[in-house]
C-alpha cells in the first residue's frame, strides 16, 4: 500500500551474466579464511560453524554494491574461519543465472542476497527457496531483524534510498522533488527509464503524492531517458546533465571519489527499495548457507550491509516511515504505467 516518508534522514545461464564473475577470497586476490574461531557459547552455533568449516566453502549471489559484498567477505571469514565467494551481478542476471542452474540441476549458490522483485518469492513456491524460519538458524530471526523485514521466509537486510544527484558546478540547489521544475534545470534533467522497476515506482509515489501534473512537468525537462543507473552518473558528472532523479548514492560517491562534481539530497519524501535474502533449498554447502545467513541477519552483518550512504537498516521506524517497493507496490506502479510514460512524454 501507498504510504508517505515522514521523516527524512531519521531512516538517514553463464552468458547472461556478461563481465559478472564467482570470485573466492578477494576481488583481486584469493586470500584464505583465517583460523577457526573460539567457541561463542551458544552450542547450536558453534556446531553449525564447526560443520560449515568441515565444508570448508559457502557461496553468494548477489546484487549489492560490490564493495558492501567485499566486506561481508572480509569479515565473515575472519570470524567463522570458512572461505566465501561470491558472484555479483545485476538482480535480473542473478534471477537467470540461478534458474538456469537449478534447471540443470548444477546449483552453485548458497544464499542470494538481491532486489525484491518476486523472484526469491517465487523460488520459495517453486521449492529452490527455503523459508528461513523453517532452515534452523541459530538465533534467527533475533532481536536486530523487525517482524516488518520477516517477509514469507525471505529477509529484508538492507533498504536503499532513491535520492537526487547533481552536478554541483552546475545545478542551482536542490532539495525536495519540486526543486527539479527549476527553469534553470530545463533540458538539463536525466531520468532512468520506468522499464526498471525501481524506477517506475519512484514515478509511481510521486505521482500519488504530487499528481500526474507533476510528472509532466517533469517531463518538460528531460533531454534524454536512460537505461543504467550507471549511464545516469556519466552523465551527471560529465555535465551532459545537470540534476537526476532516482540515484542512489553509492554510485555518486565512487564518481565523487574520482574527482566527479556530485551532490546527492534526500527529499523528504522518497522511496525505499529492499534487497532480501534468501536460502537455496538444494544448496551445495548447506552449513555454510545457514551459517551465511545467520551473520547476515545478525547486529554485525546487518551493520555491515547497511555501512554507506543511502543505505538505511531494516528498522521498525523505516518501515513506518517510508514508501516501500514491494509486490504490492509494483503492482499498483505496473497498472499505471501506460499513464506514467505518458505523463513524461518518453
Amino acid at each position: 500500500m501507498f504510504r508517505s516518508m515522514k521523516t527524512r534522514t531519521a531512516l538517514a545461464a553463464a552468458a547472461l551474466v556478461g563481465a559478472a564473475a564467482l570470485v573466492a577470497g578477494c576481488s583481486s586476490s584469493p586470500t584464505s579464511p583465517s583460523t577457526a574461531p573460539a567457541g561463542t557459547g551458544d552450542a547450536a552455533l558453534d556446531e553449525l560453524i564447526a560443520a560449515a568449516q568441515a565444508e570448508g566453502e559457502v557461496t553468494l549471489y548477489s546484487s549489492l554494491d560490490e564493495r558492501i559484498v567485499q566486506q561481508i567477505q572480509t569479515a565473515f571469514q575472519d570470524e567463522y574461519g570458512v572461505q566465501l565467494s561470491y558472484l555479483r551481478a545485476t538482480a535480473a542476471e542473478i534471477s537467470q543465472r540461478f534458474s538456469a542452474e537449478a534447471d540443470a540441476d548444477a546449483t552453485v549458490a548458497d544464499v542470494i542476497v538481491t532486489l525484491n522483485d518476486g523472484f526469491l518469492a517465487d523460488g520459495i513456491e517453486q521449492g529452490r527457496i527455503q523459508p528461513l524460519e523453517d532452515a534452523d538458524i541459530p538465533g534467527y530471526p533475533g532481536e536486530w531483524l523487525p517482524e516488518e523485514a520477516q517477509m514469507d521466509g525471505l529477509a529484508v537486510v538492507q533498504l536503499t534510498q532513491l535520492g537526487m544527484g547533481f552536478n554541483t558546478d552546475n545545478a542551482p540547489e536542490i532539495e525536495t522533488w519540486e526543486d527539479l521544475l527549476d527553469p534553470a534545470l530545463t533540458g538539463k534533467v536525466a531520468i532512468s527509464s520506468p522499464d526498471s522497476a525501481v524506477h517506475l515506482g519512484l514515478f509511481y509515489v510521486l505521482s500519488e503524492e504530487y499528481g500526474m501534473e507533476f510528472l509532466e512537468a517533469l517531463g518538460a525537462q528531460v533531454e534524454r531517458v536512460y537505461t543504467s543507473g550507471s549511464q545516469v552518473v556519466e552523465a551527471l558528472s560529465s555535465g551532459e546533465a545537470w540534476a537526476a532523479p532516482g540515484t542512489v548514492a553509492t554510485g555518486l560517491e565512487i564518481a565523487k571519489g574520482q574527482g566527479a562534481p556530485l551532490g546527492w539530497a534526500i527529499p523528504e519524501n522518497t522511496l525505499l527499495s529492499p534487497n532480501v535474502m534468501g536460502l537455496v533449498a538444494d544448496s551445495p554447502h548447506p552449513a555454510g548457507a545457514r551459517l551465511l545467513s545467520h551473520f547476515l541477519t545478525s547486529e554485525e552483518g546487518l551493520a555491515l550491509l547497511n555501512d554507506s550512504p543511502g543505505q538505511v537498516a531494516p528498522s521498525t521506524q523505516a518501515f513506518e516511515a517510508g514508501w516501500l517497493l514491494g509486490a504490492e507496490l509494483s503492482a499498483d506502479a505496473a497498472e499505471k504505467k501506460a499513464e506514467i510514460v505518458e505523463a513524461l512524454g518518453i
